[in-house]
């Protein structure tokens, strides 16, 4: 737990500072739709690509990001709101904000513009979700939230983009209301930047 104490804190620290250094320098608005299916395994199967999916778990994702600091000409830091819709065996809404890293440059750019994404916040459900209380005992509302993306855009049309997630809901090891563990998903979607 204490592990998870020092990695919010330094998130927090890190997102005031900069606040306080962001430079003018202007960045697109993104939008992105992505749908994805949760799964009871562990973030670490999910990661690679070895959990069970359980389609009876869809949900539908609305995001709104800005990228608003360069630290390098290669990784950018950014805010980012999402509103999720839960179907089937639950139905709520799920609210995520959060802080994104952003890696631009990959050498194959010149064919297929991408990047990698992670990003941490918080993540607050409407109600409590099913298949949180059912693989993991204990779920809450607010939990905190990971994300993992890879964006792959074609250069000549670069303001869109396809987008692969993984969508992770977790205690923090008992950081948030003494809940381990939670839910991963995995997704794909379409981006756009303005």
């Amino acid at each position: 737990m204490k592990k998870w104490v020092g990695v919010y804190a330094c998130v927090l620290l890190l997102t005031g500072s900069v606040v306080q250094n962001a430079e003018s320098t202007e960045h697109s608005v993104y939008l992105t739709l992505y749908g994805s299916v949760l799964t009871a395994d562990t973030l670490g199967k999910t990661l690679c690509f070895q959990a069970d999916l359980d389609f009876s778990y869809p949900f539908v994702t609305v995001v709104v990001g800005k990228p608003f600091f360069d630290v390098s000409r290669h990784l950018h830091i950014g805010i980012e709101g999402q509103i999720a819709k839960h179907f089937g065996g639950q139905d709520h809404l799920e609210l995520n904000a959060l802080l994104v890293e952003r890696w631009t440059t990959f050498p194959w750019n010149a064919f297929v513009n991408t990047t990698f994404a992670a990003g941490q916040g918080l993540s607050y459900a409407t109600e409590l979700p099913e298949l949180e209380e059912e693989s993991k005992g204990a779920t809450a509302h607010l939990l905190g939230y990971l994300l993992f993306e890879f964006t792959f855009a074609l250069p000549q049309y670069s303001q869109w983009a396809l987008s692969t997630r993984i969508h992770h809901r977790s205690g923090a090891d008992g950081l948030f209301s003494g809940v381990y563990g939670a839910s991963n998903a995995m997704g794909v979607g379409l981006s756009y930047a303005f």
